[in-house]
């Protein structure tokens, strides 16, 4: 894991193509296609670690979004709303959001309910006067509203839905990524942005950017760029494909372009880091080799695990192994540690 995240950090192509190696073409392919992207045009070799396959920067934006929101696949959508001379609404977008506070919703206590009567709609083929009266009301459950005792961010939830505490299950994007791993990724990808080949977003004076630069060749260069509320895409070449020069790649040529953007777009908004779920664990790792480190490893570091997820204990003749008083099967771990993103 420590060394994915350096070889993110800094865009060390190798590292991503024995990823790739180890867990098959067919794998990555089956998990891209959770984000949205469309992968039968896909190689379905080694090269798709290099970015070698055609997208739109729309289709990366919305894959990107999946990471900024928590793990949520959310549809793009390019009118919100259609009104007449009038003012009278004639089109209204209901796009599915991603809501991580509704998947709590269940586990808390209600501090009410309550249900309401609606009349039953009149049979097929009978309408106005001839239309016989329901025989009975149909009850609708009112949503949830919590109580003092739930998180934060349900209440906050439900406080800007008018005490709503959770959205209908038809408004809720489908999850694609579990809330680990988003918030893994967010922290690899905010180093790139803070001491990475993106380093430059520095300048805003922001601690919640993330992203990850892209360089095809000489030919196409990327940056996708977010925080918890934004995600935005560059892309710089020509339509000919022509050659963009030798020297240019995606942190001096397109997170430029990213910033003029999102200096603007964020300017008064505040800081938008991803909360960290349960699940994960702080533990020290052998920077040379990923295997658990004792705590006198001179080469040790900390990373952050899955709990499924825990790196292995080193062998015999491999670096950080150690047959002293210091017992490897006691790896230091950082249970209170600060979050990395």
């Amino acid at each position: 894991m420590w060394c994915s995240r350096e070889a993110l950090v800094r865009s060390r192509n190798l590292v991503s193509i024995r990823v790739l190696q180890s867990v098959g073409p067919a794998a990555v392919l089956e998990h891209a296609a959770k984000f949205g992207f469309k992968t039968d045009s896909f190689p379905k070799t080694l090269s798709l670690a290099l970015g070698t396959q055609l997208v739109s920067p729309l289709e990366i934006a919305t894959g990107f979004t999946v990471f900024a929101n928590g793990g949520f696949k959310v549809e793009p959508y390019y009118i919100s709303r259609i009104e007449d001379s009038s003012g009278k609404v004639l089109f209204q977008a209901e796009p599915k959001l991603a809501c991580q506070a509704c998947e709590q919703a269940a586990s808390y206590p209600v501090l009410n309910s309550e249900v309401v009567a609606t009349e039953a709609a009149p049979a097929e083929g009978v309408a106005g006067a001839d239309a016989a009266p329901a025989a009975a009301a149909t009850p609708v459950q009112m949503p949830r509203v919590f109580g003092d005792d739930a998180p934060e961010s349900l209440r906050r939830l439900a406080s800007l839905q008018g005490g709503i505490g959770y959205l209908p299950a038809s408004r809720i994007a489908p999850r694609v990524l579990s809330a680990q791993n988003a918030w893994l990724m967010n922290s690899m990808m905010h180093d790139v942005a803070m001491r990475g080949t993106a380093r430059r977003t520095t300048a805003l004076g922001r601690d919640d950017l993330a992203g990850k630069t892209g360089t095809n060749g000489e030919r196409d260069l990327w940056f996708n760029g977010f925080n918890g509320r934004i995600v935005a895409s560059v892309w710089v070449g020509y339509d000919d494909e022509r050659s963009l020069g030798e020297r240019e790649e995606g942190g001096t040529a397109a997170v430029p372009i990213w910033m003029y953007y999102m200096r603007e777009a964020l300017r008064g908004v505040p800081s938008s880091t991803m909360p960290r779920p349960g699940g994960l664990i702080d533990m020290k790792v052998n920077a040379l080799t990923g295997t658990l480190a004792s705590p006198d490893d001179p080469e040790g570091v900390y990373e952050t695990f899955m709990l499924e997820n825990q790196p292995r204990m080193p062998e015999p003749g491999e670096p950080g192994y150690s047959t002293g008083s210091s017992d490897p099967n006691q790896p230091a771990e950082k249970g209170s540690a600060e979050p990395l993103f």
